[in-house]
């Protein structure tokens, strides 16, 4: 009978495995899906992801400009979906900001995103982030992104143009070397230009201007920010990262990754291994009594 009980502790975590956590559901959500919601309030209401196309499962998404502002929408020139990693195709020439002045533009009021399940994110995409010099700008801007963990503590990162093609992104507002996001990308898929084509453009101006771009940046990584329940979104410029100066752009494009997954105790194979033990030693000692 031991025999068979150590035999039992041994094989019980394999009989175990099928509680652990399945994988993750992946999903994309975009500004052309959100302003399918329709604009004019200050919160768009509860976006079911799994229900848009492309998408085969996700949560929920409330989507929501603060201190009674209003979603509004803002141009970028054609945008392909598949450079989002979308399935559904198509185009996005619409992107997401708020009705603050200057208009369409997220400043420090922000812009926020609440998912009805912690998620992580392996791909968040926003526009009209311009280097010093675009768009008459004084100083260069800085895309301030804000999570929230389940637990209510809240981390910020600082995504700043290097130029009109490059970008970081810092964990801190000293924008050093040691402050860089570690395994993150950042691709530029519009040039932050302003189609003057002169030398006050941005670092170098090394973009030959003929037109706006949208001054559009893709941040890729397989975790980006860790697991966290609201994302905010908020536009600063580098002189005045407390301000609420014209000195300052940000929209939303899209963003994606997965429901995240949550752990099983480390401690609980163990433990449920041992009450399945106890449960076989009970049944033995009572066939073996005397009826």
């Amino acid at each position: 009978m031991k025999k068979l009980l150590n035999v039992l502790a041994v094989a019980a975590p394999a009989f175990l495995l099928p509680v652990l956590p399945a994988a993750a559901a992946s999903w994309v959500l975009d500004s052309q899906d959100v302003l399918g919601f329709g604009l004019g309030s200050s919160t768009t209401g509860s976006i079911d992801i799994s229900s848009l196309p492309g998408n085969d499962d996700g949560p929920s998404v409330t989507v929501s400009a603060p201190n009674g502002l209003t979603l509004k929408s803002k141009s970028i020139p054609s945008l392909s979906r598949a450079n989002l990693f979308e399935t559904d195709g198509g185009s996005i020439s619409k992107v997401l900001g708020t009705s603050a002045p200057p208009s369409g533009e997220i400043n420090s009021e922000g812009l926020s995103f609440e998912f009805s399940d912690a998620v992580v994110l392996n791909q968040l995409t926003v526009a009209h982030l311009y280097p010093a010099g675009e768009h008459n700008d004084s100083f260069g801007e800085v895309g301030v992104i804000e999570v929230t963990r389940a637990n209510l503590s809240v981390d910020s990162f600082y995504l700043r143009p290097d130029s009109e093609t490059t970008a970081s992104l810092y964990s801190s507002l000293s924008f050093t070397s040691a402050d860089l996001v570690p395994l993150v990308s950042i691709v530029n898929l519009q040039p932050a230009i302003d189609g003057k084509n002169d030398g006050s453009d941005g670092p170098g101006d090394i973009v030959a201007e003929t037109s706006n771009q949208g001054g559009i940046w893709q941040i890729l990584g397989d975790d980006l920010f860790g697991s966290f329940v609201s994302l905010t979104l908020r536009g600063l410029d580098q002189d005045n990262i407390g301000g609420n100066t014209g000195d300052s752009d940000l929209s939303f494009v899209a963003a994606g990754g997965a429901v995240a997954a949550v752990p099983l105790p480390g401690a609980l194979p163990i433990f449920l291994s041992a009450l399945v033990g106890l449960g076989f030693l009970a049944r033995s000692r009572k066939e073996a009594m005397p009826s």
